[in-house]
């Protein structure tokens, strides 16, 4: 959870501040400097959570994927920098075939996935119409920058 997002009330986060902040404390020993240094950062935190809403979130972004993808994930940064150091084509070797079966077991899981969430798609009014729903959320058109920066480079190259 955050402490602050967008939707943070500052004004009334100042007002609930300056109410708890007690500012005649004398600070004199290491012990009364730390309490006091504690205690500002308690009322920071109270008047941050008093002034942000809660705002739910969209989900979990975040994709997990299985502890054997996650191993040769490893193994072929393992690889990747072992054929940077050396530039030896026989761990170049190494590395790609480690690249190309990372790629194949993350497709067959993504493959795997989309269709699992596929059968539980219908087009009827009591799922909400969910196949629509996600046939608009695939089908949107997505700009590929790359190409885009790659199109403005060759111009730019016939132009000079």
């Amino acid at each position: 959870m955050l402490l602050i997002n967008k939707k943070t009330d500052w004004d009334l986060f100042r007002t609930n501040l300056d109410e708890t902040l007690t500012l005649t404390v004398k600070l004199r020993t290491p012990i009364e400097i730390d309490s006091a240094v504690e205690q500002l950062t308690n009322n920071i935190v109270k008047a941050a959570k008093a002034a942000t809403p809660i705002t739910p979130t969209s989900g979990n972004c975040e994709i997990t994927y299985a502890k054997e993808i996650r191993k040769l994930v490893k193994q072929k940064r393992k690889a990747r920098k072992k054929w940077h150091q050396t530039r030896d084509p026989s761990n170049k070797t190494v590395w790609n075939r480690t690249s190309e079966l990372l790629h194949d077991k993350i497709q067959k899981i993504n493959n795997e996935t989309f269709k699992s969430n596929l059968s539980e798609f219908s087009a009827t009014n009591n799922t909400d119409y969910s196949l629509w729903k996600a046939t608009r959320r695939i089908s949107k058109w997505k700009m590929d920058h790359g190409h885009a920066v790659n199109k403005i480079k060759q111009i730019c190259t016939h132009v000079i």
